[in-house]
């Protein structure tokens, strides 16, 4: 049985198509590898640092750990919104570039409560690309002139998955993900009118395909053996993100005064590190959840065409979170139902320049308000520290956003006879 759903498809036909808004521009370390990778998906998990991997799952539907989704109860649709604003600052200059689009959508059905089996799928982001770098030669070795540097593109994936609950309470789940994507970079030379070199533009487009899967398990509530009282719900999580080698098909053109040159078209094969993920969550007086993550992911083994990055190095991640809801809160008050979370997380990114590695810290905080018995709109809003302006490199301040509208339904119900 399905109540009140077409509206809400029309809200979520309405957000998925909704164009990207953004000024050119943005990270410069993304033009390595294949960019920045969302490691968080919903407006929940950003207001608690960009974690869960052991949190089960009720109120939105996070891929970071399949086995969150068997205590699922209704008929899910999860959809959202992202905002990213960063400012960029050489020590001299500084621009603001702003980008806004779709985050991600998914749907999941429980099947069977008590055997914790349900099935979800979606559609989300993998990673991203977008910069754009200007420079003005006066180097002897090169002609005088403009030299412009510019990426954009991004790899997604659709996925499916089920979980089941296993003997002693522990629940495992697991994907089935297809990657695909495309990634632009371009280089373009300009020089004035009567100089003798002619303008020239390189343009490399890389398209990206292959599967992957995410297997996932989440303990049961430790806390049952322990003398802590107000300790509950203590759950231990773990993850592990596998990519097969994504076949790449790459192609270079040249446009100069004699046209335009389809010069190189070959297939590749790009092969991305495994991710791992650990997290721990308990309760503390029924009103407070806490939880801690650890992320690793070895970008030092990532390789284009069998060739590695000395720019790239092994990423880890550190997140503490916690959220706040009144367990004596009563339906018929919307405020009592507002949920809050906070956050702090410090990155070890991927990317290393210049002899130096590249390191974030930030802070969350976020809410969820009810709009309905079984929907909510969860905020989410990050700021954070990337980079330095030593070695010449560019220190990034940044401010990010989400909202995730998750709507609940009883699908199916069986009839009574």
């Amino acid at each position: 049985m399905m109540n009140k759903i077409t509206y809400k498809l029309l809200i979520i036909f309405w957000l998925t198509f909704l164009p990207n808004i953004f000024a050119s521009g943005g990270s410069i370390y993304t033009r390595y590898g294949v960019g920045n990778i969302f490691y968080s998906y919903s407006a929940r998990r950003m207001g608690l640092g960009s974690i869960g991997t052991s949190l089960l799952g009720t109120g939105d539907l996070s891929p970071v750990n399949p086995a969150s989704w068997s205590n699922l109860k209704v008929t899910r649709l999860s959809i959202g919104v992202g905002y990213n604003g960063i400012n960029l600052n050489d020590g001299k200059t500084s621009a603001f570039y702003s980008t806004t689009d779709f985050s991600g959508f998914s749907i999941g059905f429980p099947v069977d409560k008590d055997l914790g089996i349900s099935f979800v799928m979606g559609l989300l982001p993998f990673s991203t690309v977008e910069y754009e770098v200007d420079v003005n030669s006066t180097d002897n070795n090169l002609p005088a002139g403009k030299y412009t540097y510019n990426g954009n593109g991004s790899i997604n994936k659709v996925y499916l998955g089920a979980s089941y609950k296993l003997p002693l309470n522990f629940q495992f789940g697991a994907t089935f993900e297809y990657y695909t994507g495309d990634i632009k970079y371009s280089s373009t030379a300009s020089f004035k009118e009567f100089s003798p070199f002619a303008n020239a533009k390189y343009i490399e487009n890389l398209q990206y395909r292959g599967f992957g899967t995410t297997l996932g398990l989440i303990s049961g509530n430790i806390s049952k053996g322990l003398s802590i009282k107000k300790i509950t719900n203590l759950r231990l999580g773990i993850s592990l993100n596998l990519i097969s080698s994504l076949r790449t098909d790459s192609s270079l053109i040249t446009i100069n005064k004699l046209g335009q040159l389809n010069s190189l078209s070959t297939l590749l094969n790009t092969n991305i590190p495994y991710k791992l993920s650990f997290g721990a969550s308990f309760n503390w007086d029924t009103d407070y959840l806490f939880l801690m993550d650890y992320i690793y992911q070895p970008w030092s083994k990532y390789d284009f065409n069998g060739i590695s990055s000395n720019n790239l190095r092994n990423l880890s991640v550190v997140s503490f979170g916690f959220e706040y809801k009144n367990s004596e809160a009563r339906y018929t008050n919307f405020w009592e139902q507002i949920k809050y979370r906070g956050g702090l997380s410090f990155k070890q990114t991927q990317y290393y320049i210049n002899g130096k590695g590249i390191d974030e810290y930030s802070v969350h905080a976020g809410i969820t308000a009810p709009l309905g018995p079984r929907s909510n709109i969860d905020v989410g809003l990050a700021y954070g520290i990337k980079g330095t302006n030593d070695l010449n490199l560019i220190k990034e301040n940044f401010v990010k956003a989400n909202i995730s509208l998750n709507f609940g339904e009883l699908w199916f119900i069986r009839q009574e006879r």
